[in-house]
């Protein structure tokens, strides 16, 4: 509920909710992790690239990458 973005993967649920990052477990719907975002997503920025790298566009133009092993961001 009240996510502005969203991404379906093999395994997971990926939403954005205000400045939030959040990974939902399939099919059962349990947090994986979550993750602070440096500003609001745009609806619908997001997306996961097939190497698990989930791309997050922001407000204002800011597009940021995270690894979601270690949830590093590149911008």
């Amino acid at each position: 509920k009240d996510s502005t973005a969203v991404a379906l993967c093999q395994n997971a649920l990926v939403v954005t909710r205000g400045p939030e990052l959040i990974a939902l477990k399939l099919p059962d719907g349990r947090r994986l992790w979550n993750h602070e975002l440096p500003g609001v997503a745009v609806p619908w920025g997001l997306a996961v690239d097939a190497a698990g790298r989930v791309i997050v566009t922001l407000q204002g133009g800011q597009v940021v990458c995270y690894d979601v092993e270690t949830l590093t961001a590149s911008r």
